[in-house]
């Protein structure tokens, strides 16, 4: 069976380094991103079984990148993560 590859994307590098080391430990290939234009880029140059995305990067939306690899991939899966209530989310995507 091939390794997991999983793709981390997320502006709190402390964050997205734990998260990686901890699935690291489980056996899974962990490529990270710390913003969505190099997250495009890393997710182009490789096959990803599944993508944690945070809502709020510092130069685009996460939303743009979860339709950005929706488009590419529509069978990657994709959790998507925030430090934000919920409200404050939707808020923004609504507008």
């Amino acid at each position: 069976m091939s390794q997991t590859n999983v793709l981390i994307v997320d502006d709190n590098q402390d964050l997205a380094d734990g998260l990686g080391m901890v699935l690291e430990d489980e056996d899974k290939h962990v490529s990270l991103a710390y913003n969505g234009t190099d997250a495009i880029k890393i997710f182009d140059s490789a096959h990803f079984d599944i993508v944690f995305l945070d809502v709020k990067l510092p130069d685009m939306n996460g939303i743009e990148v979860f339709h950005y690899i929706h488009k590419k991939d529509p069978q990657v899966r994709v959790i998507m993560m925030t430090g934000f209530r919920i409200e404050q989310v939707l808020a923004e995507v609504i507008d």
